[in-house]
């Protein structure tokens, strides 16, 4: 039965000519799995069919069809885990709302929403709040009514605002990027909903991050302490200070754009091309950061620049997935290449193929490289005096302040300015993901921050 099982698997994510990523990509890929209207009337409705060519299939019958992506699979990769997240979302709040109808406890937090909304596609900016108003009124969320006639600055304010309020924390400003989204006038600390976080390129990096990193023993047993300013823009939370950046790599300049599932005719192979670009900067991060705190020959401080750097990214991945195996050889091998000579490393790992123009790497490179996809659009620092090296959002930058906020699950890096602070975004510290830096402190070393 179960080889069975795999071969129907198999058959449905089999790359093909005709299907270049499996037979589920020329359903998946529709416009109508993006839209926030459309998700909501999926979550609300009791019975869904859609067209598939000329026959009409059932939503349920499409999660059943695809439950390979939900249950254990030996042979379960990037495909199936990217078709995963097409229906989980779909399921869990159609199970949840079911569950409330029946009297039973299904408890839905305001961010799990917002994640959802986050990777879905509108018109206009202030329906992705406003198109899931129904649907948060059903699950008893507070959530803001609909009004056309506020600025998206207010409306995003308020749903976030409401999140803290619902969940008790400030985990969901952990999703903003700021102050990158300036383009209609947030606070640094309110994410930016407008657009999908997969919707990005070097000409449009993302809006909004989508929080890989998460680790509440950051902040110990504390809870988020904050004070709303008045004039809702300004929000006050204690903290305690780190250390000061003061170096930034080049971030992964991904483009989504170039891939299938971006909507391109093939891979183009630029998400590898792009990180290996970048992989030089982040090792002269670390180079800098051995040369700067130990003695002794160049050789030494190279070796343990490489060892240094792979062991952040494999700390940074956190255990989502099965690393592969050689994963820390395979790094230190595009990190060692990448420091001789880039046309030697494309002779060694990247094959072009002639026929349908697309760049093709080993299965075990690319494997490695796929795994470590969290950190698209994201960059390597240092700190200044404990010398951490770590990770953030592509617009850290030398000067800017890394803390820890009570009851945070991860630093964050924040910019001073005038009044206050810029909130910059999330960050990822081995030194401080497990609460070693917090455990150190004391009440004497909080202090608060007020964030613009």
């Amino acid at each position: 039965m179960r080889r069975q099982y795999e071969k129907v698997a198999d058959e449905v994510l089999q790359i093909s000519q005709e299907f270049p990523y499996g037979k589920l990509h020329p359903i998946l890929r529709l416009p109508w799995f993006r839209r926030v209207w459309v998700f909501q009337e999926v979550v609300l409705a009791r019975k869904v069919v859609f067209y598939c060519g000329e026959r009409l299939i059932a939503f349920e019958n499409l999660a059943f069809a695809t439950d390979f992506t939900r249950v254990p699979y030996s042979k379960s990769d990037s495909l199936a885990l990217h078709w995963r997240s097409y229906l989980e979302g779909h399921n869990a709040c159609i199970r949840l709302l079911r569950l409330k109808e029946k009297g039973e406890d299904s408890k839905l937090p305001h961010q799990y929403l917002l994640t959802i909304v986050a990777n879905l596609d509108v018109t206009q900016p202030e329906d992705k709040i406003h198109a899931m108003y129904g649907y948060a009124k059903r699950m008893e969320l507070d959530w803001p009514i609909p009004d056309y006639t506020k600025s998206v600055a207010q409306i995003y304010t308020e749903v976030t605002i409401a999140c803290f309020r619902q969940s008790k924390d400030l985990e969901v400003i952990l999703m903003a990027i700021g102050p990158a989204s300036e383009e209609f006038g947030l606070p640094s600390w309110v994410p930016d909903f407008s657009r999908r976080f997969t919707d990005y390129s070097p000409s449009k990096p993302p809006k909004i991050d989508p929080v890989p990193f998460r680790n509440k023993q950051c902040s110990g047993t504390t809870e988020c302490d904050w004070i709303l300013i008045p004039n809702g823009r300004r929000l006050k939370v204690k903290g305690r200070k780190i250390d000061y950046i003061t170096a930034v790599s080049e971030p992964w300049q991904a483009d989504a754009t170039t891939t299938l599932l971006g909507g391109a005719d093939f891979n183009s192979g630029q998400i590898f091309d792009s990180f290996i670009e970048c992989i030089g900067s982040w090792y002269e991060v670390a180079l800098q950061r051995s040369m700067t705190h130990n003695d002794g020959a160049d050789s030494a401080h190279q070796f343990v620049a490489v060892s240094d750097l792979v062991c952040l990214l494999t700390r940074a991945h956190l255990g989502r997935t099965t690393l592969p195996d050689q994963f820390a050889e395979l790094i230190s091998a595009l990190i060692s290449c990448t420091r001789r000579d880039m046309v030697a490393l494309r002779t060694v790992f990247i094959h072009p193929d002639n026929d349908n123009n697309q760049i093709r790497i080993t299965p075990q490179m690319q494997q490695a490289i796929e795994r470590l996809a969290p950190l698209i659009w994201k960059l390597i620092f240092r700190t200044t005096v404990k010398s951490c090296m770590g990770i953030s959002n592509y617009n850290a930058k030398a000067g800017d302040l890394l803390v820890v906020l009570h009851g945070m699950a991860s630093p964050c890096v924040v910019r001073p300015c005038a009044g206050g602070f810029n909130f910059i975004g999330q960050a990822f510290v081995p030194e401080v993901m497990n609460g070693e830096f917090w455990d150190g402190g004391s009440d004497e070393d909080d202090e608060w921050f007020t964030l613009i």
